[in-house]
C-alpha cells in the first residue's frame, strides 16, 4: 500500500508553477531573468509542514484516542489500541507521501533555478577579476625593526 502510494506521489505533475520556455528565457533582459530566479526561489516548498504531519499526527492520534477510554468509561482497550495504530499508520504514510512530493517539488524547481542561472551568466557581461595591487617597495631611509627567528632545540 505505501509503495502504491508513493508511486501515486511520484507520477504526478509537480504542484507548483513551471519554467518558462527555453526561448522565451533566451529572451529575456538581465533584470528580467533575476526576478525569475527570486519567483522560483520564492516557490520551493518548505519540508516542515510534511515532517510535522509525519512525527506529529502519529503522537496526536495517539493521545487522543489512547484518552477515550478513560473519558468514556469504557473497557474496550484491545479495539481502542488497534484503532490507534491504523490512525497513527495512516498519518505516517500521508506524511511521508506529503514529504516525497514536496522534495520532488523541490528538484524541480532547483534544476529550473540552475537553467536561469546558466542564462544569467550568459547574459552578464564578462569582466575580468581585477589584478593585484602591485607589492609594496621599501621607503629609503626608513629602517623596520625585522624579526629575527631564534630556534632552541630542547635537550633530554
Amino acid at each position: 500500500m505505501l509503495g502504491l502510494c508513493l508511486s501515486l506521489a511520484l507520477s504526478m505533475t509537480p504542484s507548483s508553477a513551471t519554467l518558462l520556455d527555453a526561448p522565451r528565457l533566451e529572451q529575456m533582459t538581465l533584470p528580467e531573468l533575476e526576478e525569475e530566479r527570486v519567483r522560483l526561489k520564492a516557490l520551493i516548498p518548505s519540508k516542515a509542514g510534511a515532517i510535522a504531519v509525519l512525527i506529529g499526527a502519529p503522537i496526536l492520534a495517539y493521545g487522543v484516542i489512547g484518552l477515550l477510554p478513560s473519558l468514556i468509561g469504557t473497557s474496550m482497550t484491545t479495539a481502542i489500541i488497534v484503532v490507534t495504530i491504523v490512525v497513527a499508520a495512516a498519518a505516517v504514510v500521508a506524511g511521508i507521501i506529503w514529504l516525497v512530493v514536496v522534495i520532488r517539488d523541490g528538484i524541480v524547481l532547483r534544476e529550473q533555478i540552475a537553467e536561469v542561472d546558466r542564462q544569467i551568466s550568459r547574459a552578464r557581461p564578462y569582466a575580468p577579476p581585477p589584478l593585484p595591487p602591485p607589492p609594496m617597495l621599501p621607503v629609503p631611509g626608513v629602517h623596520a625593526p625585522g624579526f629575527v627567528p631564534q630556534v632552541q632545540l630542547a635537550r633530554f
